[in-house]
């Protein structure tokens, strides 16, 4: 009698279809790495990952902004496989965007297409939340393996300003065949 395959749930969203997102009407919104479905894709291994932008992709989690610098690009490369953007996460002189210490920046993203995800430049503290209280995007954005994510960003506290600017997902891993155990 043949074996019936047993169905996972999905790591992402625990088989509930959904994840939180305080931006949705309902509060949730589907699951991009299952499709609402709750169910695990038994090819695809979803890992949690950060990428930050920073100067020419370089390796590195922040830049400096020079006081009043303007149209400052900075871009990350995703690797090999699919990533999910689920949040946008920064920080402005080590602290929240909330803190009076975090100097204020704008910022326009820019896909692999070229399309911009706004029309024009958002003030830094209306587009990214911190670890405690990430910015969860309307809908979750795919970037496909080997994309380009670009980033402009425009000082404007009047002083030097350290930023960390990053996107938290899920990158796709493909589910590898587990090496045969040749034995003893």
């Amino acid at each position: 009698m043949p074996r019936a395959n047993k169905q996972q749930k999905c790591s992402v969203c625990q088989g509930a279809k959904v994840l939180p997102n305080p931006n949705a009407p309902s509060g949730y919104a589907q699951c991009p790495i299952c499709g609402g479905t709750g169910i695990a894709d038994p090819n695809v291994d979803p890992k949690p990952r950060f990428y930050n932008f920073t100067p020419g992709g370089a390796q590195g989690t922040t830049f400096a902004l020079a006081a009043n610098a303007v149209n400052i690009q900075e871009q990350f490369t995703v690797g090999d496989y699919d990533f999910w953007a689920i949040y946008i996460l920064a920080t402005s002189n080590g602290v929240p965007l909330s803190n009076a210490a975090a100097g204020l920046f704008s910022v326009t993203i820019i896909d692999q297409s070229t399309r911009n995800w706004s029309d024009n430049p958002i003030l830094s503290v209306l587009t990214a939340g911190y670890g405690e209280r990430p910015f969860p995007l309307p809908a979750p954005f795919k970037v496909p393996g080997q994309g380009i994510q670009k980033a402009v960003f425009n000082e404007l506290s009047g002083s030097t300003n350290t930023i960390q600017f990053a996107l938290f997902g899920y990158e796709m891993l493909p589910v590898t065949a587990p090496v045969p155990n040749p034995g003893v």
